[in-house]
């Protein structure tokens, strides 16, 4: 799922967008290794998402679902419940440009 469109044949890339009807796309894919290189990890979790993000959107259905699911956003040590969930928080990356971050991940930061 790294590649572009995914890396299927133009006709089966065609055949998923243009005619069946997905509603949702899960995106569940990634690798947990702590020993593979930096870009390796890039690819296998950034850039495999960025291709099912962009698979969604190429989809016939333009309100198909795009469903991302990690463990790098976990609770380790707390527990929710349906009546009082963990909050959600973002955290900003600024002053750093993300997109940059990943570019220089792909290549210049592999060891």
């Amino acid at each position: 799922v790294t590649l572009p469109d995914i890396g299927m044949s133009k006709n089966s890339f065609d055949l998923v967008c243009n005619s069946l009807n997905v509603t949702h796309v899960f995106h569940l894919a990634a690798s947990v290794s702590f020993s593979q290189t930096l870009e390796d990890a890039a690819k296998s979790n950034i850039t495999s998402a960025l291709q099912m993000q962009a698979l969604t959107k190429r989809l016939k259905f333009n309100h198909a679902k795009y469903v991302f699911i990690s463990t790098a956003f976990i609770h380790s040590n707390k527990s929710g419940t349906q009546q009082y969930p963990l909050p959600q928080k973002l955290f900003s990356l600024d002053p750093y440009d993300a997109e940059e971050i990943y570019r220089s991940m792909l290549t210049t930061q592999s060891y």
